[in-house]
């Protein structure tokens, strides 16, 4: 740990200087009672200080009087953990750490208030980026830290560390004489000139627009083009995300696809991992929820049982599972039910009639891009009436690697396999599937336009999986599609599923009704066919 404390002691500062030495002048005459009484008592400042600069769960529980005055300080392993990982991100042996946490479980106040208070009593010339979805939620943390460390108490264990310089010390800009700072910036006011040592995004998301794709999206932008170009030193920076869950596309879900990050995850609710529902929550310093009983409470001194069922009950369903659970669907899924889905090692001996559906899209994945899929899902119909999905092809690529996949998957599966592809409204779509035709020759081919939405037409295939009515091929597949499926419709990416509701449509022979859209409109067709007869039968594609 680097220690920027400037002592007239070794490197060790509990290492004092021998009686004789010359920063210990022996005193012939006792010291006056009240210069006596003056010294132990900044001596206990000291000893106290150099200790709750060595642990930061002990500064914790000191500066909480401090900082919440009259508030009870409720003491629990799930803010032990949290101060361990941040301790470990001051180390440099974190250097990506997200916690997922309930809302009012004190996480801003850990995060944004004490341990930038914390981290400059170890490094003073450290500079902090901070940011959550509101410039106003980011200053309040600011501000409070800095009241903090202007108080009383921090500034009689801690003041000959740091002072803060009087030229650079705003609500959303302060440096002190060591050249470190804290910069405050959001999601909602885009860019910043600024970088720091220790990036930190509390609440990038408002829960009021996490139904929205739009608020997803902003907030994963914002991230990928922004934020994350913040580092001062790309390889000792660090970053910490604190954040409760709100929708399986929000930046927390997009930042573990990408991998790299160390998870703390504390659901208020303790569920106990299954082999088809696991849950890994052991981060890279050998920490796990030391829970062990299905629906254990996070911290029932703060949230008992009465008050997390009503809290349960005000947000619904998928609320609690998201804010409280950090699962933003519910366990047993939205709409689909995928642990239904029995698993096979083999596929069936037996005769299967097959289609292979196709969900197309034709983006390339660049850096700071999340595009669509394309998705090809085989599924078959077993004489039992049982459907079993046998394969999931899944790529991102422009129009030419999208062609190759679909030929060469029809060339696996073979010509008995017919081939489900959908036609975009428009010239340019019947060029498409001509295009198609002439390459898949003595291939059985069928086409047709999406009608009604994603939702309407899962639905049919919705409800014979929650039957029970599905089985599965093992295969590395299994994993993703079992997500989305679990997530739908509130997930980023649906590929899977529309594809997955096309290769049904086609076996079952399920006719996907648009709802009232098609109702007017088939009136509409119906009364006009009235006045001026019926519409000639349409002779191209």
């Amino acid at each position: 740990m680097t220690d920027d404390f400037d002592s007239p002691f070794d490197d060790d500062p509990w290492d004092f200087p021998d009686e004789g030495s010359e920063l210990v002048r022996p005193r012939t005459e006792p010291l006056p009672l009240d210069l006596a009484l003056a010294q132990a008592w900044d001596m206990r400042y000291v000893i106290e200080g150099e200790l709750l600069r060595r642990d930061f769960y002990r500064f914790v529980k000191a500066a909480w009087p401090v900082i919440e005055p009259g508030t009870t300080f409720i003491d629990n392993w799930h803010i032990a953990a949290i101060c361990q990982h941040l301790e470990a991100v001051t180390r440099g042996e974190i250097l990506r750490l997200i916690i997922n946490i309930p809302p009012r479980f004190a996480k801003s106040t850990l995060v944004s208030v004490l341990w930038p208070a914390w981290v400059w009593l170890q490094r003073p010339s450290a500079k902090f980026l901070t940011a959550s979805y509101a410039k106003e939620l980011a200053t309040r943390d600011a501000v409070n830290a800095r009241r903090l460390m202007e108080s009383t108490w921090y500034r009689q264990r801690f003041g000959h560390l740091f002072e803060f310089t009087s030229d650079q010390n705003v609500k959303t800009r302060y440096q002190n004489d060591k050249y470190g700072y804290r910069v405050v910036t959001s999601v909602e006011s885009g860019g910043t000139g600024e970088g720091g040592d220790f990036l930190t995004v509390d609440d990038p998301i408002n829960a009021k627009e996490a139904n929205t794709e739009l608020g997803c999206y902003n907030a994963v932008l914002w991230w990928s083009e922004t934020m994350s170009t913040r580092y001062n030193d790309p390889k000792t920076s660090a970053a910490v995300i604190v954040m409760q869950r709100l929708a399986a596309n929000d930046l927390t879900g997009y930042l573990l696809a990408q991998g790299g990050w160390d998870h703390l995850c504390l659901p208020m609710r303790y569920e106990v991992p299954t082999a088809g529902h696991p849950r890994l929550l052991r981060t890279s310093l050998g920490f796990d929820d030391p829970r062990t009983v299905e629906g254990e409470l996070l911290c029932p001194q703060r949230y008992d049982e009465a008050a997390t069922a009503r809290l349960e009950t005000e947000l619904g369903e998928y609320g609690a599972a998201a804010q409280l659970g950090q699962r933003p669907n519910p366990r047993s899924g939205a709409m689909f039910k995928p642990d239904l889905i029995r698993v096979l090692d083999v596929l069936p001996a037996e005769p299967i009639e097959w289609v292979r559906a196709w969900d197309l899209a034709a983006s390339e994945q660049k850096p700071g891009s999340e595009p669509a899929w394309t998705v090809g899902l085989k599924l078959g119909r077993r004489p039992s009436g049982r459907f079993i999905i046998a394969d999931v092809q899944r790529l991102r690529g422009l129009p030419d690697a999208v062609e190759a996949a679909i030929t060469s998957t029809a060339r696996s599966d073979g010509v008995k396999c017919p081939i489900d592809l959908p036609q975009d409204p428009g010239q340019a779509g019947k060029s498409q599937v001509l295009y198609y035709v002439n390459q898949l020759a003595g291939y059985i081919l069928h086409y047709s336009p999406e009608s009604g939405s994603k939702v309407t037409r899962a639905q049919p295939v919705a409800s014979q999986m929650n039957a029970g009515n599905f089985d599965m091929v093992t295969g590395p597949w299994n994993h993703a599609l079992k997500n989305e499926l679990r997530s739908f419709p509130n997930t980023g990416f649906k590929d899977q599923v529309d594809a997955l509701s096309r290769a049904f449509a086609r076996l079952a022979g399920v006719e996907v009704s648009t709802g009232m859209l098609d109702h007017y409109r088939n009136k509409a067709a119906a009364l006009l066919a009235s006045k001026i007869g019926p519409r000639p039968a349409s002779t191209g594609i």
